[in-house]
């Protein structure tokens, strides 16, 4: 059996299904997954968020074993990381974007009946080989699907860029600043998205910007005099499910992405045949996942 525990937003909770669920196929071991015990003392509120998919799986959520997993990687992740997976228990190495090529074997050999796995797992390698499947399960199955897509069809008949606009990188839940990492920024600056969309206007024409934001008002102030520039509503002030904003991001052709994994889902989910997708320097930048292959990285 593998239990992986559930833990973040939308992009993270879907970075840790689709490497769980790999791991699972390729061990020949059950997936069980725990919905609860990682949102216990969550500071954003947040809660599991997958079951608007096509996809179905044994849940048992263990607030104790959650903790405990918790208590042991604080204690061993660095010192003694294999006496933790001694324990059945395998956490992220030292760089979290990235992959850990030694992971599967490893689990694979482990004797332990219940192995737990508990990360963020955000590279597309961890879940390449089943890319198909991965598609399949991550359809939305909502019943309002038509109902959003009546409300956008003007405009996603046309060569439509997704922009997605995050400014609450660095914030908590009480909306103050908290410290980042050393060397690590939060909110992507100006200069990064003007850059995109010059690149964007140079290699597609007659884009039509849509942007997303989680700060519409001050998406407007920056990028207001760009043309042909559409804004979504503030998905988050409609007290509209996140998975709302998302689905309208995979209908999208092109797309410029915030250092934010929901973006990154947003724009690996779509299908759009030849489709650009402009991403930021993973390293540099707070919550940003491992790019996927043939997207590009642009620097500021």
């Amino acid at each position: 059996m593998i239990h992986a525990f559930m833990r973040g937003g939308m992009g993270n909770q879907m970075f840790i299904y689709s490497c769980a669920k790999n791991l699972s196929i390729e061990c020949q071991r059950e997936l069980i997954l725990d919905t609860s015990s990682g949102f216990i003392k969550d500071p954003f509120k947040r809660s599991f968020q997958l079951g608007v998919f096509n996809r179905k799986n044994q849940e048992k959520n263990s607030n104790f074993i959650y903790f405990f997993c918790i208590l042991a990687a604080k204690i061993f992740r660095k010192k003694s990381p294999d006496l933790l997976e001694r324990l059945g228990i395998f956490t992220e190495r030292e760089n979290p974007f990235q992959h850990d090529s030694r992971l599967l074997k490893r689990m694979k050999a482990s004797k332990k009946a219940r192995l737990y796995l508990l990360g963020y797992w955000q590279n597309e390698n961890y879940f390449k080989s089943i890319f198909t499947k991965i598609k399949e399960e991550f359809l939305f199955i909502a019943p309002e699907k038509s109902q959003i897509l009546e409300r956008i069809e003007k405009i996603l008949s046309g060569n439509v860029v997704c922009l997605h606009l995050r400014r609450s990188h660095n914030l908590t839940h009480t909306g103050a600043s908290k410290p980042l990492p050393t060397g690590v920024l939060g909110s992507l600056p100006v200069e990064y998205y003007k850059k995109c969309i010059s690149i964007i206007r140079n290699k597609i024409r007659n884009p039509i910007f849509f942007c997303f934001s989680d700060c519409p008002y001050d998406s407007q102030a920056i990028l207001g005099k760009e043309k042909d520039l559409f804004y979504f509503h503030d998905y988050k002030q409609k007290e509209e499910p996140d998975f709302f904003e998302m689905f309208i991001m995979t209908q999208c052709k092109h797309f410029i992405i915030a250092n934010s994994t929901f973006s990154w889902w947003g724009a690996w989910l779509a299908n759009s045949q030849n489709k650009i997708v402009l991403c930021p320097n993973h390293q540099k930048y707070l919550s940003c996942a491992f790019p996927s292959q043939d997207w590009i990285e642009v620097h500021v």
